[in-house]
């Protein structure tokens, strides 16, 4: 079933849900149709004057589930089980002179071109090993992911700590400059500098943008 709804300025769109009926087995509940049934509810929740958790549930019945709580469960199991990508772990590798004891805004151009954001394992005694990576979790030195049992086990926790790391350091932030918001992403990398992604007249519209962005809906 396909409606015409308007959003708060009055510009039709399209939101469609499938009636259950129609659909013969569940969705699979992966981020993309999380965020887009998001977007939906909420023009659906205007046009019909209802509240956004009902909206919510009447989309995810829609894709075969019973309710909202049931499909958000059910994509944070899906997301747990992933698989994690492996990655190429230098182990023992020769790091440069003074390595944790450089501010990163001092490194080389070199320097950082082969060693940031890429993940190495020292070797402990007991056989195991610790998990390091130079990512700007801290300002001098590189930032500790955790220890392995083994090479294997360090591999996986390499992988998850730089992408949960990652999202962290590239989520957009709030930022208060004189007479200006600003919504920016900060410096990725030590020379990159500060990226603006907007400029707002108010704390309330920059935190809804940064909603949309999150939603994975394009800006306005």
């Amino acid at each position: 079933m396909v409606r015409t709804i308007l959003d708060s300025c009055g510009v039709g769109k399209r939101a469609v849900f499938h009636r259950t009926s129609e659909i013969e087995m569940k969705t699979a509940p992966t981020a993309t149709l999380v965020a887009r049934l998001k977007r939906e509810a909420k023009l659906v929740a205007r046009a019909k004057q209802q509240s956004h958790a009902n909206a919510l549930d009447e989309a995810a019945r829609a894709h075969g589930y019973e309710n909202w709580h049931e499909l958000h469960e059910q994509h944070l199991q899906h997301a747990r089980a992933a698989p994690v990508p492996s990655l190429d772990l230098p182990i023992d590798p020769r790091l440069p002179r003074g390595f944790d004891f450089t501010p990163n805004d001092e490194r080389s151009a070199q320097e950082l071109a082969e060693w940031w954001d890429r993940p190495f394992a020292l070797s402990r005694p007991d056989g195991g090993f610790e998990v390091r990576c130079l990512d700007g979790g801290a300002w001098d030195r590189s930032t500790w992911y955790g220890s392995a049992k083994d090479i294997d086990d360090a591999r996986e926790i390499a992988a998850r700590m730089l992408a949960r790391w990652k999202k962290h350091r590239e989520a957009p932030v709030v930022m208060l400059d004189v007479d200006r918001v600003v919504v920016a992403r900060m410096e990725q990398r030590p020379g990159d500098g500060i990226t603006e992604l907007g400029v707002f007249g108010s704390t309330n519209e920059a935190r809804e943008f940064i909603e949309t962005l999150r939603e994975g809906a394009p800006p306005a």
